[in-house]
């Protein structure tokens, strides 16, 4: 459980439970508790930041959105939300692009 920071970075007001589940090319985030927020996130220990992107996707597996992020040094940031069109968001991969050499990071949206 997390109030007020996050990997020692400011995080929305009030309680967050995140989990994070690290492989070797991917890095799972779970938001299970707490309202959308910035997180900096280690990228995975497999990759540099070519070709990294952040996918939400759903309870099923369906991908819900490409989400936009940055680099900073050797972390990704980007927003968790809790729903994209109307669907909840059951996690957040932050891994290399399937299929693809780079991926565009665009900078996170603050709110």
């Amino acid at each position: 459980m997390f109030a007020n920071a996050f990997a020692g970075r400011a995080i929305s007001a009030g309680e967050h439970l995140v989990l994070i589940e690290r492989q070797p090319q991917r890095v799972t985030v779970r938001q299970l508790l707490g309202p959308d927020t910035v997180l900096v996130i280690a990228q995975p220990d497999g990759g540099g930041s070519s070709g990294l992107s952040v996918r939400a996707y759903d309870a099923a597996g369906a991908l819900l959105s490409t989400l936009p992020s940055r680099i900073e040094k050797t972390s990704v940031v980007f927003v968790y939300v809790s729903a994209l069109a109307g669907k909840a968001v059951d996690r957040v991969e932050i891994g290399a692009l399937a299929g693809s050499a780079s991926a565009t990071l665009m900078p996170a949206v603050a709110r």
